[in-house]
């Protein structure tokens, strides 16, 4: 067995480092709960806590299911170009269509929350880069209140899910800046959104592959089965969903 070190971090060592971003960020948040923490608005300022690291890999405690040797993560820091400084996936739900109906009615050419590389982040697994991110201005100056609020102005968006905000909105206005982690390593198995309102574009958003071939499996939101989800029971969720084509999607893509 690989040896494995812990270090213990304390978040609010890191918070001191920018409290005015801290501080605006959850003054423009609509969240409450547990992203109404401090904690959940770090990960844009890890390159200023962790000055002695060159990068670090971001995963949730709790939720994640690992097939393979984290290693194989890490190699992926040899792929970004130039310009990138973190690697994210996809959110395989339509959350930020939904949260962004408003801007799309304007701008309805928009690619921003449609299906495929601007539907939006999920921050369960991050890469950063943190040389690269403590060297490139663009970044920081995002840290800055002033763009901070205006990066949600220019959408039209209250945040409500944190750091994973952040990245998403920043991914919209400059993808340069981020490498796309394949979905192989960030399968989220949440049907939350598999309901009558988005049940026609679901998968377009959801589907990654079939699960022997998943890498990370992220056990997030209502977990996998549509009857968690507030679908009612299985025999009603499958009188809603009557196509062949969806009961196998339901039976083997996911558990």
């Amino acid at each position: 067995m690989k040896r494995v070190d812990f270090s213990l971090v304390n978040g609010n060592e890191i918070t001191t480092l920018r409290p005015d971003f801290i501080q605006q960020f959850k003054n423009l948040s609509s969240s409450s709960g547990k992203y109404s923490r401090d904690f959940m608005y770090l990960g844009p300022l890890y390159h200023l806590g962790f000055i002695n690291l060159d990068r670090i890999i971001l995963i949730d405690a709790s939720d994640l299911e690992f097939r393979i040797d984290i290693a194989e993560l890490d190699a992926f820091f040899s792929k970004f170009e130039p310009e990138q400084v973190i690697g994210i996936g996809n959110d395989l739900s339509p959350f930020y269509r939904q949260i962004m109906n408003g801007y799309l009615k304007e701008n309805p050419e928009s690619p921003l929350g449609k299906p495929g590389k601007f539907q939006g982040f999920n921050s369960g697994v991050v890469m950063f880069n943190l040389t690269r991110i403590r060297e490139s201005a663009l970044y920081d100056s995002f840290i800055e209140p002033e763009n901070l609020k205006s990066l949600w102005d220019l959408y039209g968006y209250k945040p409500m899910l944190g750091d994973q905000d952040w990245f998403t909105f920043l991914g919209f206005k400059h993808p340069e800046l981020f490498y796309f982690l394949d979905c192989h390593y960030n399968t989220q198995i949440s049907l939350e959104f598999m309901n009558e309102r988005f049940l026609e574009y679901f998968d377009d958003y959801h589907f990654c592959d079939w699960i022997i071939n998943v890498k990370v499996i992220h056990y997030n939101g209502c977990f996998d089965e549509p009857w968690n989800c507030n679908f009612g029971s299985p025999e009603e969720n499958l009188d809603r969903h009557k196509s062949k084509e969806r009961r196998i999607h339901l039976s083997n893509i996911f558990f």
